[in-house]
Formats: structure tokens, C-alpha cells, sequence
């Protein structure tokens, strides 16, 4: 089904606000250090890739970022 163009640039500028308000959101931006420092911390010294604690992580951080 396609939209007509005008109902797609409404969309894309309506995805494009949320996306502003979330990387400007003070809480968000507190969770994001925090799991920045947590995943630091979880392999720090490993080689990170072969981990199965790292496959989880990166799950996790691809469904937060959809």
C-alpha cells in the first residue's frame, strides 16, 4: 500500500520530532550513560565480540534503539 506523499512527509516529520524529544530527554540521556558505563565495566579486559554476555547486550541495545 503506498501513502501519498504528503501523508508520507507528515509521518517522517512527525518520526523525526520523537526522535528529537528522545535524544534531548534528561532521563534517556542518564539511562544511556548508565548502560554505557555498565557495559564498560561487564567487559572490560574481554574480547567482547565472543562473549554470549555481549550478544545479549547488543540485543538488548538494538531493541531500545527500534
Amino acid at each position: 500500500m503506498d501513502f501519498p506523499w504528503w501523508m508520507q512527509r507528515a509521518i517522517q516529520a512527525r518520526l523525526d520530532e520523537v526522535t528529537a524529544r528522545i535524544e534531548h530527554d534528561p532521563e534517556l540521556s542518564r539511562v544511556r550513560g548508565g548502560t554505557n558505563e555498565a557495559f564498560e565495566v561487564l567487559f572490560a579486559g574481554k574480547d567482547v565480540e565472543q562473549t554470549p554476555e555481549y550478544i545479549e547486550w547488543e540485543n538488548c541495545y538494538i531493541v531500545s534503539k527500534g
